[in-house]
C-alpha cells in the first residue's frame, strides 16, 4: 500500500514495486545476524556474537519497530514493536534444522527466546505499586502511588491508559494521568453507565523500560438503593431535642396532635411602609382647612344635575335675610328694623321696612341712609324717598314735642 499525495510521484512507486516483486522473497545464503540496537530481547545473548544463519524472509520494518538484529543487507532479522497496550516480536529466519541449525545448537539459543517471549507477554503490575480507583459524581478516579523495593517515590514515570466501558458497548476511553507529587500520579475518566470498567495502564521509566498496571472499577446502583440499617438512637435523639415523636408501626402520620409554639414575626417594615403613605396625608390635615358644607353643596348640585335625581332632590328653598339698623338724632334708645324678602317694597324694587313692635305708634322708624343705601340695588330714587320719609318723620317729631300730649294712652296720635 502506498499513500500517494502528489501524482507526480507515482512513476517512483511503480519503479520501486517493480524492483521488489523482480526480488525473490527468500533470501537462502548464509550470513551472520548484526546487532543495530540495544534490546531487552538481546541482554546477557549477544556479548559472544552471533551464530550462522542461512537464510530468511525479506521483509520491510515499519516506521515505528525497533529493528535489534538485520541481514547484511540491510533487512530486519528480529523486530518487536509496541502498539497501543500490545506488544508483538517478529524473528524472520527459522528456528529448525533448515536455516538455524546453528542457532538450534546455540548456548544462548534458551534465553534469546525466553527474554523474546518475556518481553511480548503482558507486563505484570510491580508488587510496589499500588492502585486505587473510586467513583464520584459519574467521574471515575484512578491514583498511582510508586515506590521502588527500597521505599523511595519513583519520580517523573510517563503514565498512560485505555479504559474499557461495560458491556455491551465496550466503549474504548483514552486515559491520561499526571504527577501530582513525589510518586503519585492522578487521572479521572467518565464514568456514566453502571457496570464494570478495566483499565490498563503503562508507564515508560527514565531508563527506556516499560510496565504495565492493570486495574478495574465497578460501577453499582445508586446509594440511595442500598441497604442500611436503621440508626435507630439517632432518630430518638432527634424526636427528643426537636420536641417531636417516633411514629411506631400502625401510627397515622398525618395525625396533626403536636404542641403549637409562638413564633415571632418581624413586621417593622410594613409599619414603616404605612407610615409613610399616612405622612402626606397627616401634613395636609394639619395644613389645609376643609369646608366640608361646601363640599356637600357642590356634592347635591352634581346629583342634582343627573335626571333621575332632579326630582327626588328638589333645590332649597330661599332663606330671610335680616338688616338691622338704627335711628340716628334721637335722644331716645335707638331702635332696629327688619327687612324681609316676602315684605312690602318700595319704589324701585326695595323692601319697605316693617315695624318690630319697639317703635311707638304712629311713628315711623328712622334707617339710616348709609344702611338703607347699602340693601339697596343701586337706584337714586330709592336713597331720596328714605331721605324724604326721614325728615317727614322728624318734622312730625319736633311737631308732637311742640303740641300738647295726648291724655288717653300717651301718645300722640297719627294718620298712618
Amino acid at each position: 500500500f502506498y499513500y500517494v499525495t502528489n501524482p507526480n510521484n507515482l512513476p517512483q512507486i511503480f519503479t520501486k514495486e517493480a524492483a521488489v516483486v523482480k526480488r525473490a522473497l527468500l533470501y537462502e545464503e548464509p550470513f551472520i545476524p548484526k546487532a543495530l540496537h540495544d534490546s531487552e530481547i538481546l541482554r546477557g545473548v549477544s556479548g559472544n556474537g552471533f551464530p550462522t544463519l542461512k537464510g530468511y524472509v525479506v521483509t520491510t520494518p515499519k516506521d515505528n519497530a525497533t529493528v535489534p538484529l538485520v541481514s547484511p543487507e540491510g533487512d530486519p532479522v528480529l523486530a518487536h514493536w509496541r502498539y497501543g497496550l500490545g506488544k508483538s516480536v517478529a524473528f524472520t529466519s527459522d528456528v529448525t534444522t533448515r536455516w538455524a541449525a546453528d542457532w538450534v545448537k546455540w548456548e544462548g539459543f534458551n534465553r534469546f527466546w525466553a527474554q523474546a517471549v518475556r518481553w511480548a507477554v503482558r507486563d505484570l503490575a510491580p508488587g510496589n505499586f499500588r492502585v486505587e480507583t473510586r467513583i464520584k459524581d459519574a467521574m471515575g478516579y484512578v491514583k498511582i502511588d510508586a515506590v521502588d523495593d527500597q521505599g523511595h517515590f519513583v519520580n517523573f514515570l510517563r503514565p498512560r491508559g485505555v479504559v474499557s466501558g461495560p458491556a455491551p458497548d465496550f466503549e474504548r476511553t483514552e486515559l491520561a494521568l499526571s504527577q501530582t507529587g513525589p510518586g503519585i500520579y492522578e487521572g479521572r475518566f467518565p464514568a456514566t453507565d453502571r457496570g464494570v470498567y478495566m483499565l490498563t495502564l503503562t508507564y515508560d521509566r527514565p531508563d527506556g523500560s516499560h510496565g504495565m498496571i492493570p486495574a478495574g472499577l465497578a460501577v453499582n446502583y445508586s446509594k440511595e438503593y442500598e441497604y442500611n440499617v436503621t440508626n435507630h438512637g439517632l432518630i430518638d435523639q432527634l424526636a427528643e431535642t426537636g420536641g417531636g415523636k417516633v411514629l411506631e408501626t400502625g401510627t397515622n402520620p398525618f395525625q396533626h396532635d403536636l404542641e403549637l409554639s409562638p413564633t415571632v414575626t418581624s413586621i417593622w417594615q410594613f409599619l414603616a411602609a404605612l407610615a409613610l403613605c399616612l405622612f402626606p396625608l397627616e401634613i395636609f390635615i394639619r395644613r389645609v382647612v376643609v369646608d366640608f358644607s361646601a363640599v356637600f353643596g357642590f356634592a347635591l348640585k352634581l346629583v342634582r344635575k343627573l335626571p333621575g335625581l332632579r326630582r327626588l332632590i328638589p333645590a332649597p328653598k330661599p332663606r330671610a335675610v335680616p338688616v338691622t339698623g338704627s335711628y340716628s338724632g334721637m335722644s331716645r334708645p335707638s331702635r332696629s328694623m327688619v327687612f324681609t324678602a316676602s315684605g312690602t317694597t318700595l319704589p324701585g324694587g326695595a323692601p319697605r321696612p316693617v315695624d318690630d313692635g319697639t317703635a311707638p305708634a304712629g311713628e315711623a322708624p328712622e334707617t339710616p341712609a348709609a344702611t338703607l343705601e347699602s340693601q339697596a340695588p343701586g337706584h337714586s330714587e330709592y336713597t331720596r324717598q328714605l331721605l324724604a320719609a326721614k325728615q317727614r318723620a322728624l318734622a312730625k317729631h319736633e311737631k308732637r314735642r311742640s303740641g300738647p300730649p295726648d291724655s288717653g294712652t300717651g301718645r300722640e296720635k297719627e294718620n298712618p
